[in-house]
């Protein structure tokens, strides 16, 4: 019983093998996946894959890479996508300051909007940043993020941002990083983590895990991140699917029906 809170199975990158890569997930044990729509493409790609997977559930947002083109246009197809039943929060968005690919103050803004629309709809929210923990931390902390609660997505800094980011109210979420060698400082912050904030992910198509780094991830490798924290965490495979699955569902306000698949609480 895992959940995977962070993949792209509606990308491109799975065009020619999505449904077996699906199947290979839940061959792996995978009972939970929450599909990640960040542009155009991957919100309408994501709404045809989740409306017809019971295991699935949807997060819509912006991509900080793309905040120069946020418009109205954008923001009534981001609107019309979260008006599907089965999402659970708003993301993936935040700051990206590592391709800096939007001015800082663009980007913020945006941020702040799509703040503005999870907090409208009651839902939480997912955050991307990078290179930018500073600016990410004043802007959840200015905007009450603690009210609505959210994910900090594939969590890869050291325990005292890991506080930082807790203090606000925000659940940690890890995904490959957390395998790879010289990861040691994320380890430190999966080991501190309060087991009812901890999540894991993959960001599939991103980061895989060793052993499979240079490959395409999978949201079947979720799996080695379990392993690995359940090590770090000194317990078991079994103790951190059950918590991280149970903290998914908790955070998203969903529940399994056996006839319905996932469905609001």
């Amino acid at each position: 019983m895992l959940f995977d809170t962070h993949t792209h199975f509606n990308a491109e990158d799975f065009k020619d093998d999505q449904a077996q890569a699906i199947e290979r997930a839940r061959q792996a044990g995978v009972s939970g996946m929450t599909i990640i729509g960040f542009d155009h493409e991957t919100i309408a790609n994501g709404q045809a894959l989740v409306s017809r997977e019971l295991d699935m559930v949807a997060a819509y947002g912006w991509h900080p890479e793309l905040a120069g083109e946020y418009n109205a246009e954008v923001e009534r197809e981001l609107q019309a996508a979260l008006d599907s039943p089965k999402v659970v929060a708003v993301g993936e968005f935040g700051l990206d300051y590592h391709w800096d690919a939007a001015p800082h103050e663009v980007q913020e803004r945006v941020m702040r909007r799509q703040i503005a629309i999870a907090r409208e709809r009651k839902l939480p929210i997912i955050i991307h940043t990078r290179d930018a923990n500073e600016d990410t931390y004043r802007i959840l902390k200015d905007e009450h993020v603690e009210e609505i609660g959210g994910i900090m997505h594939t969590f890869g800094d050291d325990p005292e941002w890991a506080q930082k980011f807790l203090d606000l109210g925000m659940h940690l979420s890890f995904s490959g990083v957390v395998t790879f060698k010289k990861s040691k400082a994320v380890r430190e912050a999966v080991a501190m983590v309060p087991a009812d904030r901890l999540l894991i992910e993959t960001d599939s198509p991103y980061l895989s895990p060793e052993p499979h780094r240079g490959q395409r991830n999978e949201t079947a490798n979720i799996r080695y991140v379990a392993t690995r924290i359940a090590d770090v965490r000194n317990t078991s495979y079994e103790a951190i699917a059950r918590q991280t699955y149970d903290n998914a569902c908790r955070l998203f306000g969903i529940h399994w029906d056996e006839e319905k698949g996932f469905v609001k609480d």
